[in-house]
């Protein structure tokens, strides 16, 4: 049977999972459901841009490339050549909001704290937002708790990203040098291919998609798509980025609402982390966000940090409001002051 290779790496790099980390999540859970921002925020209308995807087909996960590595191929030295695959973040659920915040209390986790990458944001992965937070009276703890826990997953993400980024990067210059690769880095590189939708040997363009993405405009995005977490997609399938898709009858689990094969409809997923990495997997692959993905390599060609902010205005084609998704995107990442978050760093 094929071994994923991730999830080799993860064992070299760290050891097997602890049973303590599995068992962190120990209350009930349904969803969250902060204050409104002012401005009311619309859905996504998306269904005419997104490829028509089911449950075979659907976008990965971390960790779960479409194509595993033969065992065959899994050899001392594949284990040594290896990406440095960043360490899981210690999954949680909670049940109540005041369970989060006494959480983020018990790890010193203030969003003043970690702007700017000033200190670090904890490996803490919620995988749904407690049911009562809309409950809450304070407004402003509402949405710190709805920021302080979409941070630290993309931070997750990205890093995951990152590091298939970095080995892409190696495998790339030894491929230009003339070098041969070997069988097990081959193979890695065609399951990365095909899993961002690009051709085996354009590496340039493969290098285009992975990438990360500005936690300061996936928050802002968040925000925008879910009505600070209240819509009915949020609450009842985490699903925080607008993300439609083709309901068919393999898939009824995967959509929001009364299931209607053939339709496009809001795309569920088992947790938050699920919703992010499907995002970053969106916002890397589909056409429609080429430009996003062009102007994001021009930031890192001038050795400049990659500003969500202006990011924003790559965006046009995620919502049928244009021009108008884009002014309230960056409204809310300056009334919420969420622009620093871009440099904010996970413990390690």
């Amino acid at each position: 049977m094929p071994i994923d290779p991730r999830f080799l790496a993860r064992l070299r790099a760290h050891g097997s999972l602890p049973l303590a980390v599995l068992s962190i999540g120990v209350f009930a859970f349904i969803s969250f459901n902060p204050a409104r921002h002012p401005v009311s925020a619309a859905p996504a209308e998306v269904a005419r841009l997104l490829p028509q995807l089911d449950s075979s087909n659907g976008l990965p996960l971390p960790f779960q490339p479409q194509e595993a590595v033969p065992s065959a191929l899994i050899t001392p030295q594949a284990l040594a050549d290896m990406p440095d695959t960043p360490p899981p973040a210690t999954p949680v659920v909670v049940e109540r909001s005041e369970q989060l915040a006494q959480l983020f209390d018990n790890h010193n986790y203030s969003l003043k704290a970690v702007v700017g990458g000033r200190l670090p944001v904890p490996a803490i992965a919620v995988m749904r937002m407690p049911s009562d937070l809309a409950k809450l009276a304070d407004t402003d703890k509402r949405k710190r708790l709805f920021v302080k826990t979409l941070l630290p997953v993309m931070l997750q993400t990205n890093e995951e990203i990152e590091a298939d980024r970095q080995h892409l990067i190696k495998l790339k210059a030894q491929i230009a040098a003339g070098e041969t690769i070997g069988d097990w880095d081959q193979s890695w590189l065609e399951a990365l291919a095909q899993r961002y939708g690009v051709e085996d040997d354009n590496h340039d363009e493969l290098l285009l998609r992975v990438d990360v993405i500005p936690p300061a405009l996936a928050i802002a995005q968040a925000v925008t798509e879910s009505g600070w977490g209240t819509s009915m997609p949020a609450r009842t399938g985490n699903a925080l980025f607008g993300q439609y898709h083709v309901s068919s009858a393999s898939n009824k689990g995967a959509v929001v609402g009364a299931h209607v094969p053939g339709s496009f409809q809001m795309r569920a997923f088992g947790s938050i982390v699920d919703a992010v990495a499907a995002y970053a997997q969106n916002l890397n692959t589909h056409f429609a966000y080429r430009k996003f993905r062009l102007q994001r390599a021009e930031m890192r060609n001038k050795s400049a940090l990659i500003d969500g902010y202006v990011l924003a205005g790559t965006l046009l084609a995620y919502s049928e409001r244009g021009q108008d998704y884009i002014d309230f995107l960056r409204l809310i990442m300056r009334t919420e002051s969420l622009r620093p978050l871009d440099e904010a760093r996970l413990q390690r």
